[in-house]
């Protein structure tokens, strides 16, 4: 499963191109929310297909407030990776910001 998966995974120079392809996109950026939402808005989303889903690893940034300056906030979401993954068995999800977009 893992050698599958990995075979999926594609690395590229052309990041517009790389992004025009993606289905989702899992944005890793500094805990400056001005910086992050700058990012998102300036330089991802122009690039994305109308259906890619934005998500973001950030843990002190609001989610609501980033996915506000994207053209698509209802396929925004944040994301935390957990250490250790074996130990943190749980899913977290927050149902106040829901727009069927």
């Amino acid at each position: 499963m893992t050698r599958a998966a990995m075979g999926r995974i594609t690395t590229g120079q052309d990041h517009a191109a790389s992004l025009r392809l993606a289905i989702m996109v899992i944005e890793a950026a500094t805990e400056n929310e001005g910086d992050q939402a700058r990012r998102s808005s300036k330089d991802l989303v122009p690039h994305l297909s109308e259906t890619a889903l934005i998500a973001t690893n950030t843990s002190s940034i609001s989610i609501t407030r980033l996915a506000a300056v994207t053209d698509r906030p209802g396929k925004f979401m944040g994301m935390h990776f957990m250490n250790p993954v074996p130990v943190m068995q749980l899913v977290e999800t927050d149902s106040r910001h829901r727009d069927r977009s």
